[in-house]
């Protein structure tokens, strides 16, 4: 294993760099495409947030210095400081790293500091993926505070804008207006892809029910006993309508001009009398 495992690693390395460029391409030419309809001037370069938009799209970390250091605790690798050898095979076997030791020596630090780093490495996440400023506390709390699951959302919101933000074709500017208008149309969405959700469940767990009850069997899993009637819950309308936001110009047909192909001969049709064929006759 010793032999090829540094061929592996290249393979794995050539791998994913070809997958990270062609995907890269791919976006940066959908990108140009995209805005040279509106921006003619549009330069055919690769930027920086191309390839930040591929690594997201291919499910691949912006940095993976962490991956790595906790690879050997992560797959249960036994790591020594000197690689036995086979005169040392029936001498007394050296016991190998602790993950603690290992960690810290891939991060150069010392050991008694790996677990705080753990930490600060989270904690730094945190604040780059929130927009807005966040207070030492809030960013501290403990994992089951009642405020947990509305973080969590408001940090999916904030997501999903800065991808609209940053990775869009059209290129649109990063103004507080325009984030304030994009939270309440994507807070709007996520709701109703919730009802929505809450819907096929409350549908599945009826039709199921029902089956078990034609069937006269018990079900072989435990289920719920009830699932909430989406019916029965408030829904959220929107005072704007899909027309008003993406014109699909269902009056196209007003503005057609047709023409038969008869009208378009460049002589005129002579008409046929049936009498004088018949008289022929």
């Amino acid at each position: 294993m010793w032999a090829t495992t540094l061929d592996d690693f290249h393979s794995l390395a050539l791998s994913v760099t070809r997958r990270l460029v062609q995907t890269t391409l791919f976006i940066s030419m959908s990108r140009i495409r995209a805005k040279s309809e509106l921006r003619p001037e549009t330069r055919n370069i690769v930027r920086k947030r191309d390839v930040e938009a591929a690594v997201a799209s291919l499910g691949l970390s912006h940095n993976a210095n962490d991956l790595w250091r906790k690879s050997a605790r992560r797959l249960r690798l036994n790591v020594y400081e000197n690689p036995p050898t086979r005169g040392d095979e029936e001498e007394e076997e050296e016991e190998p790293m602790t993950y603690e030791e290992v960690e810290a020596e891939l991060s150069n630090e010392e050991p008694a500091r790996a677990k705080s780093e753990d930490s600060d490495v989270e904690r730094v996440k945190l604040e780059a993926r929130s927009t807005d400023e966040v207070d030492d506390s809030a960013v501290d709390d403990d994992s089951d505070s009642p405020g947990k699951p509305k973080d969590e959302e408001e940090r999916a919101v904030n997501r999903e804008i800065n991808e609209v933000l940053w990775y869009s074709a059209a290129g649109i500017r990063d103004l507080q207006s325009t984030r304030r208008a994009l939270k309440l149309r994507i807070e709007t969405e996520r709701r109703q892809e919730r009802h929505a959700d809450a819907v096929d469940e409350y549908a599945s767990y009826t039709a199921e029910t029902d089956m078990w009850e034609l069937l006269q069997k018990a079900p072989p899993a435990q289920r719920p006993r009830t699932v909430p009637n989406p019916a029965r819950m408030a829904l959220q309308r929107s005072n704007l309508d899909v027309e008003s936001l993406y014109a699909m110009n269902r009056t196209w047909a007003d503005g057609l001009e047709y023409q038969a192909e008869w009208e378009t001969l460049h002589r005129p049709v002579e008409p046929v009398n049936h009498d004088t064929e018949d008289d022929d006759n």
